[in-house]
């Protein structure tokens, strides 16, 4: 199993200081259901979301659903997607004290990948996009390997 530290279940969810900041949720073909928790381990990758992905690759897992979720407020992003995409985004004016807060979700459909950008904490759905998965940021892509499952 690989060593690297991951937020498990509703209940470490729950109790921990993650409860209150935006967080994806990823449900692995495993059953087991993985939670965001950014920078919570200092001597591994900052990344929940890169760590999750070296998880799936080590053990052969997907994600079979991907959630956003702020405390009892949950959305669906996809289910059983050929692969899921996570970023996270910020925007602002200049001379503005006022920044806006983002997580671009996507699902990947046969290379494309159809993004949602959604404002957080609160996940209201602003804009949407399609881009050829040849285009995006690979360390946001998490392909799922439905052969081996």
């Amino acid at each position: 199993m690989s060593d690297a530290p991951l937020l498990r279940g509703f209940q470490g969810w729950r109790n921990s200081p993650f409860f209150d900041k935006p967080v994806w949720v990823a449900t692995l073909s495993s059953g087991e259901e993985i939670y965001q928790d950014d920078g919570a381990h200092p001597n591994q990758e900052r990344s929940a979301w890169i760590r999750l992905s070296n998880y799936c690759e080590q053990e052969g897992l997907n994600i079979d659903v991907l959630k956003a979720r702020f405390k009892s407020h949950e959305v669906e992003v996809g289910r059983n997607a050929d692969g899921f995409y996570f970023c996270k985004a910020i925007m602002g004016s200049m001379g503005s004290p006022v920044c806006t807060h983002y997580y671009i979700l996507g699902v990947v459909d046969n290379n494309i990948v159809n993004k949602t950008k959604w404002i957080v904490p609160e996940f209201i759905s602003e804009e949407e996009s399609t881009d050829s998965l040849s285009t995006c940021n690979m360390d946001c892509l998490i392909i799922n390997d439905r052969k081996t499952n």
